[in-house]
């Protein structure tokens, strides 16, 4: 608005279609619509397109709808309306069938195909209002009223909910974002209030009881990630998480399982990095910590001071690093000890197939005691996984 108003120039258009620094910005559907209404691919809607599609696919597509479309905006209003008149008993809720959006989709498609004009974005009021805020108010806002009237006197958030392709268009691209909300059957107590405040309720229905089909799943590509559910759930059920890093940031936060204070833990290796982070680690778990530097400093360590676990670099000179796991192994006393097998993207972990554990080097503290904590037995001992 500033740029047009100022005659700035650095952003030109509207949410339809913008120009960022001469740098086209294309609304998805209103780039489908153009380019079937003059049957050839353009160059420029596609270089736009695909800068908003990587931004969208990264939010989720219908995080659109939520925190960017003006028209959104009004309806959450008009809903309040709607919604304190059915509770008045002044008028009647009216739902259609979720199915009716497709057909719109499809309908506007064929109509720019076959008439060589983009018709949805004359009747758009996404389009409209971001024209008026823009350029100024014109005769197209007597459309967006009827629409707006329509929803509060008929059908809460028709136009949202049964008619717009461009969230169709944006739930595509939701599908394989990395932000979500993601639902935990195990905290929810099913009572329904995130049902009540959500803008596409049908992507809750797995906090109906009997209707998740597993105990943690993210909600459906229709989610516009608005964040009411996430609001008013008060058991903890429904979050925001980042695909990937959520679960590794929930992992980081559980409490560190440590093995028995003074567990003899044997490093064999002979890069004094590697042997100082490690015994850096082990000694902040309280285990004692021995070290050999080669492999017959090795073999002798693990049969006099049989420790509990043994890591094993397996950059010792010489390649014996293969050849001793095999002599601990085949002796009686040492079979029994749990190895993990320390290396780097270029160690093949199969020459190590009698190793219990395999950690890829260089390694952090989490990764470290990742792979140790996997050895621990209910008593917190290492041992060795069963083969």
């Amino acid at each position: 608005m500033l740029s047009f108003w100022l005659d700035i120039q650095i952003l030109e258009g509207a949410l339809t279609a913008s120009r960022f620094a001469g740098f086209h910005l294309i609304d998805l559907n209103a780039a489908l619509q153009v380019m079937l209404a003059h049957k050839h691919i353009i160059m420029n809607l596609v270089i736009g397109t695909l800068t908003v599609f990587a931004l969208w696919a990264m939010l989720g597509g219908r995080s659109f709808c939520s925190w960017v479309c003006p028209y959104h905006l009004l309806a959450e209003f008009t809903e309040k309306i709607h919604l304190a008149l059915v509770r008045r008993k002044l008028v009647t809720e009216h739902e259609f069938h979720r199915g009716v959006r497709t057909v719109f989709w499809i309908l506007f498609a064929m109509l720019a195909f076959v008439t060589g004009y983009t018709v949805f974005e004359t009747l758009s009021p996404t389009g409209i209002l971001s024209r008026a805020l823009i350029y100024g108010p014109g005769l197209a806002l007597g459309w967006v009223f009827l629409l707006l009237a329509f929803e509060v006197f008929w059908s809460r958030r028709a136009w949202c909910r049964y008619v717009c392709p461009i969230g169709l268009t944006y739930g595509v691209v939701g599908a394989i974002s990395p932000l979500r909300v993601n639902f935990r059957l195990e905290h929810c107590l099913h009572e329904g209030d995130c049902r009540k405040v959500c803008l596409v309720p049908h992507v809750l229905d797995v906090t109906i009881r009997g209707r998740a089909a597993e105990t943690g799943a993210a909600l459906g590509p229709d989610c516009t990630r608005c964040g009411l559910c996430v609001d008013v759930c008060r058991s903890g059920a429904l979050g925001f998480e980042i695909k990937g890093i959520s679960r590794l940031l929930d992992r980081r936060r559980q409490p560190r399982i440590n093995p028995r204070q003074n567990t003899r833990v044997l490093a064999i290796g002979s890069s004094p990095v590697l042997l100082a982070a490690t015994k850096d680690y082990l000694e902040s778990a309280h285990c004692l910590f021995l070290s050999a530097p080669d492999a017959q400093a090795g073999l002798d360590a693990a049969l006099n001071a049989m420790p509990a676990l043994i890591f094993l670099d397996s950059a010792l000179p010489g390649g014996d690093a293969a050849a001793l796991l095999r002599t601990l192994r085949e002796n009686p006393a040492s079979r029994d000890i749990p190895v993990i097998v320390m290396g780097n993207d270029e160690t093949t972990p199969n020459a190590f197939a009698d190793a219990d554990d395999f950690m890829q080097t260089p390694f952090t503290r989490f990764i470290f005691f990742a792979h140790f904590t996997r050895l621990l037995d209910e008593s917190r001992t290492p041992r060795r996984l069963p083969t």
